[in-house]
């Protein structure tokens, strides 16, 4: 399951004028990964017996508290509160962490307009609130992975031992973040 921020037309607005539209932004995001977790969650069956996803449900959270303002995020929180309650943790979570200069190069590299001024005070900010997250993220099991290559598949053996733990029967829904 992958996320669709490609087809988030405010994500654009987002980067030209941050506290314009922050609040639509993040309640768009937040209400497109409720509609997407709510199925996934409750389609896997017997010939797909599993759910990979590419994020977390709480990174709505997380985005909002840093790019909403006190008395914005008071509303936001009662949404994602109200939404929240009705999603199921993970089995598993494998937080795949990367140093800010690969981010930067993935950045540059990928080309996206929008993106190309994002700053790394802004990517720290990001690094920290996951890193706080990880330990109360409600999954059953946490797993950091360090990566300092520029894609996953470069990984070789390394990347095959990931697919077959994320594909192990006892791991029903797993998060690669």
């Amino acid at each position: 399951m992958l996320e669709p921020f490609e087809e988030n037309p405010l994500l654009p607005l987002f980067y030209q004028d941050p506290s314009k539209h922050a609040l639509s932004l993040e309640i768009s995001f937040m209400a497109q990964r409720f509609v997407q977790w709510s199925r996934g969650t409750t389609q896997t069956d017997l010939f797909n017996p599993f759910l990979v996803s590419d994020y977390h449900y709480d990174k709505s959270k997380l985005f909002a508290a840093l790019n909403l303002e006190e008395d914005t995020l008071a509303v936001f929180d009662r949404l994602y509160l109200g939404m929240r309650k009705h999603l199921a943790p993970p089995d598993v979570l494998l937080y795949i962490h990367r140093p800010l200069e690969v981010l930067e190069e993935n950045i540059a590299q990928r080309g996206r307009p929008y993106e190309q001024n994002v700053e790394r005070d802004y990517l720290r900010r990001i690094e920290h609130a996951y890193t706080e997250w990880l330990p109360q993220c409600g999954a059953h099991g946490v797993i950091r992975w360090e990566l300092k290559e520029k894609k996953i598949e470069e990984l070789g053996e390394q990347y095959a031992r990931i697919l077959d733990f994320v594909r192990a029967p006892e791991n029903s829904f797993v998060i690669l973040s």
